[in-house]
């Protein structure tokens, strides 16, 4: 560490304040002692983030959990989707396939053949 900053490494002596101004820069700033940087800092120990990586891993969980829940989610809305639609795709198919079968019944008094026994050698 530069030795400009090295005094922030410096607890306070016994019965001393945990907060002290400093010039630096051209502005006084206010240090409080951190106890979880172990060092002077310019946010209190309250705000510190070292304090809430503990939550944080927590929230981490909890949202991972979350994205995966919802993963599934979406997948199953999915899976619901696509078998919808190849449910009605089949049903069109079926549709088409029973107009087809339907006309064939129309015409089956027919022959589909040309030839007629009409006009053979009858005896």
């Amino acid at each position: 560490m530069n030795k400009k900053y090295a005094w922030k490494r410096v607890p306070p002596k016994s019965g001393k304040p945990s907060t002290k101004r400093v010039y630096s820069d051209g502005k006084y700033k206010i240090y409080h002692r951190c106890p979880y940087h172990n060092q002077w800092t310019v946010h209190a120990p309250a705000d510190c983030k070292r304090l809430k990586p503990t939550r944080g891993k927590k929230d981490y969980k909890n949202r991972k959990a979350t994205k995966r829940q919802d993963f599934k989610d979406k997948k199953q809305a999915f899976i619901q989707a696509k078998a919808a639609y190849e449910a009605c795709l089949s049903k069109d198919s079926d549709d088409e396939q029973d107009s087809m079968d339907s006309d064939n019944d129309e015409g089956s008094n027919q022959s589909a053949s040309s030839y007629t026994s009409e006009g053979s050698n009858a005896s």
